[in-house]
């Protein structure tokens, strides 16, 4: 069996005396698609925010590429290739679709902002996703369909390894979560 790129051994989390993950194990090898499968309140959100490093866990460890790495923030394990997409938006309304995608890792030639290749490289990633958004336009103009598809194409746009999800359908419209389904394939 191939080495996972992700891990995690006996994970657990409590929230004071409120214990909600208890020793969970779990393997991704690289092009495995996996769902997370259970009630409200069950611990799915809690268990992909510890694998992408927003929150640390309790007890276990998480591994990437076989070695053990702390909670250190989503930045830590977005320059790891692990990315999340939350349920809820993580979006800048005043801002365009184009700036939101880049927004903190903006693309430079030189020390001036590119604002010509952030353009083809939005638009690419949003043709992708059969997103006929204007990159141009502002997110608090987005529909709620839209700027979930915003959230999709601004995870893809990175040196994606590992892509998690939390809840993706649950906005889209039928053709949307079509571009998605064909997207994990």
């Amino acid at each position: 069996m191939a080495e996972p790129i992700l891990s995690a051994e006996g994970v657990s989390k409590s929230f004071g005396p409120v214990q909600v993950l208890f020793g969970v194990d779990f393997d991704l090898v690289a092009g495995e698609v996996h769902a997370l499968v259970g009630e409200n309140g069950a611990g799915k959100s809690t268990f992909i925010k510890i694998l992408a490093g927003f929150v640390e866990q309790s007890g276990g460890s998480v591994r990437v590429d076989g070695r053990v790495v702390g909670a250190g923030g989503p930045g830590a394990r977005e320059a790891l290739g692990i990315v999340l997409i939350h349920q809820e938006f993580n979006l800048a309304e005043d801002l365009t679709v184009e700036e939101n995608i880049f927004l903190g890792r903006e693309l430079r030639r030189g020390p001036l902002v590119d604002r010509a290749a952030m353009r083809a490289r939005c638009r690419a990633v949003l043709d992708e996703l059969n997103c006929h958004v204007d990159p141009a336009r502002r997110v608090r103009d987005l529909s709620v369909s839209e700027k979930q598809m915003v959230e999709i194409a601004k995870a893809t746009a990175r040196d994606v390894r590992v892509l998690v999800m939390d809840e993706p359908t649950a906005v889209l419209t039928g053709a949307e979560t079509a571009v998605l389904f064909r997207l994990i394939r």
